[in-house]
C-alpha cells in the first residue's frame, strides 16, 4: 500500500471563523488522526449588494442577427445561412440542389 493511498481526508469541521480538515493515516487498519489542514474561509459575508454587482455580467445576450441580401434569409452573423450563401455569395452546395 503506497502513502498515498493511506492518507485520506475522513472529515470536515468548522467553527465560527475557522474551516479545517482532519487527515488520518491508515496504520494495521486502523486510522489515526495525522494532521489539521486549514481551509480557506471568508472574513465576512457578501451582502446581496456585491452579489448583484458580481453577477451582473452573467446574463446571456441573444445572438446577434443579419439578412442575407440575395436570399433575405436571416441567420447568425458571420455565418453561412442553410442555403449556403455567405455575404451574398454562393458557397457551399447543399443537397437540395
Amino acid at each position: 500500500m503506497t502513502q498515498t493511498e493511506r492518507i485520506r481526508i475522513i472529515a470536515r469541521f468548522s467553527f465560527i471563523n475557522t474551516c479545517a480538515a482532519t487527515v488520518f493515516v491508515m496504520l494495521d487498519g486502523r486510522y489515526y488522526a495525522d494532521r489539521v489542514i486549514p481551509m480557506a474561509v471568508q472574513k465576512s459575508r457578501k451582502t446581496p449588494s456585491r452579489r448583484g454587482m458580481r453577477r451582473s455580467h452573467d446574463s446571456l445576450s441573444n445572438p446577434a442577427l443579419t439578412t442575407d441580401p440575395v436570399t433575405g434569409e436571416t441567420h447568425r452573423r458571420h455565418h453561412v445561412t442553410a442555403d449556403g450563401f455567405y455575404k451574398g455569395r454562393k458557397l457551399v452546395n447543399t443537397e437540395s440542389e
